[in-house]
């Protein structure tokens, strides 16, 4: 009989090639895994550009992004879409660039997409999360969405892709970006969120090619890519209901702070922990609410916060 019963499966996570630091601009894109990690790290003031494009969950939309980013392919109004009086892009998530105005949508998506191209020239790494190996086309013209901004199912047509499709098209995005960066460093990760309106057995089908298809491409480019296994830290060791959300899918803020944690350890530079925990007690500081906001105590304790904040930049040389 065991004594010392253990109620976990945890397992070890390899340590990323290259670390993170205050120094290293980090590109955020994917799913809503994605957005909130790079948000955690955004409000640590780490130099982050979090889904120029919006949410996205499939890889070949991910890819797009990629590809418009590096190569500065600017949208134009023929690529904008009108539906029952809202404009919008296929490539792009619905809430954010969406708009009643066809030059409102296209001076966003563009807004946006020049932010990204700005922020590139010194993206040390990119954190990419894929969410799901189901894709859509637009019936009409074929054209990959990345998301179906609500219009009737009847406009598109669903596929599910194969490890090759996202293998080939990675090898093709990663090899040209490696050859004039051969120092940028790709994290990928598995969103362990469940897609459950693919059913059970699509969900796990539609997973299985993603991570598959991740590790091949981790194989090919082992010396600019890495795997964090944030899906396995769900299901394998966090594999409890009292580690999910209400809806039963989604991670719990527990889960995703246990992960986050992991990931820190495992892609962050153990020499920053001084510099986080010195912007965390200036956000506290900043972020408290007094009784008396106009007392001279508190009016000088902002102003001895903000000294502070202004020493803190120029030692890990970054601007918020």
């Amino acid at each position: 009989m065991n004594n010392n019963p253990t109620f976990r499966t945890t397992f070890p996570i390899a340590v990323c090639q290259r670390s993170i630091t205050y120094q290293t601009p980090v590109l955020w894109i994917g799913s809503c895994f994605t957005e909130n990690i790079g948000q955690h790290f955004e409000s640590l003031a780490f130099p982050v550009r979090i889904n120029p494009f919006g949410i996205i969950y499939n890889p070949m939309s991910l890819a797009t992004v990629l590809e418009r980013i590096v190569h500065k392919q600017w949208y134009v109004d023929t690529e904008i879409q009108e539906y029952k009086g809202i404009w919008f892009s296929w490539d792009h998530h619905h809430q954010r660039f969406a708009n009643n105005s066809l030059t409102a949508c296209l001076e966003k998506v563009n807004t946006s997409l020049e932010m990204a191209v700005d922020f590139w020239k010194n993206t040390a790494f990119v954190c990419i999360t894929f969410g799901t190996a189901f894709v859509y086309h637009e019936s009409t013209s074929g054209q990959l969405v990345a998301n179906c901004h609500k219009l009737p199912a009847r406009y598109f047509q669903k596929s599910l892709l194969t490890v090759a499709d996202v293998v080939e098209r990675y090898s093709r995005l990663i090899a040209q970006i490696v050859e004039v960066r051969p120092d940028i460093q790709f994290v990928f990760t598995l969103s362990p969120v469940r897609h459950w309106a693919d059913g059970a057995v699509g969900n796990q089908r539609s997973k299985a090619v993603l991570l598959a298809a991740i590790h091949e491409i981790w194989e090919r480019f082992a010396a600019n890519c890495y795997y964090f296994p944030a899906y396995e830290l769900l299901l394998d060791d966090l594999r409890d209901y009292r580690f999910y959300a209400n809806d039963m899918l989604h991670p719990s803020e527990m889960a995703q702070q246990y992960i986050l944690e992991r990931f820190m350890s495992a892609c962050v530079a153990t020499n920053q922990g001084e510099w986080i925990k010195e912007i965390e007690q200036i956000n506290a500081i900043l972020q408290h609410r007094p009784n008396n906001p106009h007392s001279i105590e508190h009016q000088t304790l902002l102003e001895k916060t903000m000294e502070r904040l202004a020493r803190w930049k120029v030692a890990t040389k970054t601007q918020l």
